[in-house]
């Protein structure tokens, strides 16, 4: 419910084969968000925790390009 009222950008990414919470719930529930600065990333093949290559490179790399185009510089 919190996500609702956040008014930054946002991202959320998922694994595809995450067994703890089932990716097409999460995918439903992104897309009932208001917000138009928000971005759903699929791990492809990747589980809960990312716990494998290349998956945890993969989230590293798309949280880094998030952090860079989406926070204040000083």
């Amino acid at each position: 419910a919190a996500l609702r009222n956040y008014p930054g950008h946002l991202l959320i990414v998922h694994g595809e084969h995450d067994q703890s919470i089932a990716h097409d719930d999460v995918l439903k529930y992104f897309q009932t968000l208001p917000q138009s600065n928000k971005q759903f990333v699929t791990i492809v093949g990747g589980a809960h925790s990312f716990e494998t290559e290349p998956h945890q490179t993969e989230v590293v790399e798309t949280v880094t390009q998030f952090f860079t185009e989406h926070l204040p510089r000083p």
